[in-house]
C-alpha cells in the first residue's frame, strides 16, 4: 500500500480496460504518482498529507488515483494493438487530475516567498507625478500634429 491509494482504488478507474490488472505494475505507478504528488508540492506543503488532514488527503487520494490509472493505462497498453483506444482515456484521466492538482498549487504560496504586507507591490506610474504643474505643461506632446501623418497615399 501506498502513502495515499491501494492497488483496489485505482482499479475501478482502469477495470474498462483491463479485466485483471497487474497488481504488480499498479503499485509500480502508483509509486511514480505518488512521488509526482508530493515532489511538485513539496514547497508549498508539509507532504505527504495525512487523515489528520482531512480535505487535502481526499483531494490527493482522488488525483494520485487517477494519476496511477493512468500511467497504467499508457505502460500497460504500449505494445498492445488497441493502444489508441486506452490512452485517450489515459490522457483524459490525466488532465482530470492535473485540474485537481492545480487547486493545491493555487492554494498556497511557496513556503519560500516573503509575505506580502500590501496588496499593490508597485502602483503604476505615469512619469508626471514627481513633476509640479508648472513642469507639465513644458513637456512636449507626444501626439503633436507634426508626428500625424494622413491617410493619403502620396505620402508613402
Amino acid at each position: 500500500m501506498g502513502r495515499y491509494v491501494a492497488w483496489l482504488e485505482v482499479k475501478p478507474h482502469v477495470q474498462d480496460y483491463e479485466a485483471q490488472p497487474d497488481q504488480s505494475q499498479m503499485n509500480a505507478a502508483i509509486g511514480v504518482a505518488e512521488d509526482h504528488f508530493d515532489n511538485g508540492l513539496r514547497e508549498r506543503y508539509t507532504v505527504p498529507f495525512t487523515a489528520a488532514q482531512p480535505e487535502a488527503f481526499a483531494l490527493a487520494k482522488k488525483i494520485v488515483a487517477m494519476w496511477a490509472a493512468a500511467n497504467y493505462l499508457v505502460n500497460a497498453r504500449q505494445t498492445e494493438a488497441d493502444e489508441e483506444r486506452a490512452t485517450w482515456y489515459a490522457d483524459r484521466l490525466a488532465g482530470k487530475a492535473d485540474m485537481l492538482y492545480d487547486v493545491f498549487l493555487e492554494g498556497a504560496p511557496p513556503a519560500d516567498a516573503p509575505a506580502s504586507s500590501d496588496p499593490f507591490s508597485q502602483l503604476p506610474q505615469d512619469g508626471y507625478s514627481d513633476l509640479s504643474t508648472t513642469e507639465q505643461s513644458d513637456l512636449e506632446p507626444i501626439f503633436r500634429r507634426g508626428h500625424l501623418v494622413s491617410g493619403d497615399s502620396r505620402h508613402w
